[in-house]
């Protein structure tokens, strides 16, 4: 097999940053399906069919076509010779608020739907191509070897074998090569690309393509996709670490110790120092700072009292 291209989730959330998690989840997954059947093949293939994908879905916002209507007027506008058979009372007492009504009502007894069940509604548009009809349905799960089932076009993993089938079968990759969009839309949303109806939504299918044509158009194949270097593991709850760098360190002055990257005499020397060691590194800067501290009093402790036994040294308030 030939290189082919790659994508990325940040651009599919730039291609539509509206689309859902279960669509985005199957694209990244399913790339070996998408390759299986040419459309990683280049840049022009899949920006053809995310187009697609774009203007069935609206980027990818709709799962399944909506049956649920709220108004007679807005039945009539999509199903004029239908509705047209129908006076606006029979309509609202039917159809209104009634998705598995309508559905059997609008396509029962076609497209492979048994009249008077709910293969109508169970079998609406659904999925990346809005695939619509037990029949589609039926074909498709059975090239895949996928058991059909009501709610089979919610799973958007399964739709995208049934997009990618539809898409090789329909001569697709071809038409994309030409850059035919209208030939291509023909294909998918009428079933020919020879078709002389205009498909449905021609200016979003459009639209959309522009998107997804600025992203991947000059993809090239075997082009390596930038991985971002995993995050650091997070440290167990509670636990701090401890550096200490040069420790026991000689000096000119003594034994000096620089922990956490500030030195002891500059720690005791300026307050600050302290204060940003314990602020930065909790309580274990406490415990080391204490330790040192200790050490410090008994080391004087201990040349002041050669110093008085010496007569050196006259203790504050001693008689001079």
């Amino acid at each position: 097999m030939t290189q082919q291209i790659d994508f990325t989730e940040a651009q599919l959330r730039q291609f539509s940053p509206k689309m859902q998690a279960g669509y985005r989840d199957a694209l990244l997954a399913g790339k070996d399906i998408l390759r299986r059947h040419g459309i990683l093949d280049n840049g022009r293939h899949f920006s053809h069919f995310m187009g697609q994908f774009g203007g069935e879905t609206d980027g990818g916002a709709i799962g399944r076509e909506s049956l649920t209507y709220t108004s007679v007027g807005a039945i009539r506008g999509a199903w004029r010779a239908r509705a047209s058979k129908h006076t606006d009372a029979w309509i609202k007492a039917n159809l209104l608020r009634n998705p598995v009504a309508l559905g059997d009502w609008a396509y029962g007894g076609r497209m492979g739907n048994a009249k008077g069940t709910s293969d109508g509604y169970d079998y609406r548009g659904g999925g990346f191509l809005q695939t619509t009809g037990r029949a589609a349905v039926e074909e498709y799960c059975r090239k895949c070897d996928i058991s059909i089932r009501p709610d089979i076009l919610d799973d958007h993993a399964a739709t995208l074998q049934f997009a990618c089938i539809e898409w090789a079968e329909s001569g697709c990759n071809a038409l994309a090569d030409a850059n035919d969009i209208l030939g291509i839309s023909k294909a998918i949303n009428t079933g020919s690309a020879t078709s002389s109806v205009i498909p449905n939504g021609m200016a979003n299918r459009e639209r959309w393509f522009a998107r997804a044509r600025d992203i991947w158009w000059d993809a090239e194949p075997g082009t390596a996709v930038a991985v971002a270097p995993p995050p650091p593991a997070a440290e167990p709850a509670g636990s701090r670490k401890i550096v200490v760098a040069n420790a026991g360190q000689v000096t000119a002055g003594g034994i000096g110790l620089t922990l956490f990257g500030v030195s002891t005499a500059d720690a005791i020397g300026y307050g600050g120092g302290i204060l940003n060691m314990v602020k930065t590194y909790g309580v274990e800067a406490v415990i080391i700072l204490a330790f040192i501290t200790a050490i410090g009093f008994a080391a004087i402790k201990y040349f002041t009292r050669q110093d008085f036994a010496e007569g050196r040294y006259t203790p504050s308030g001693a008689a001079k």
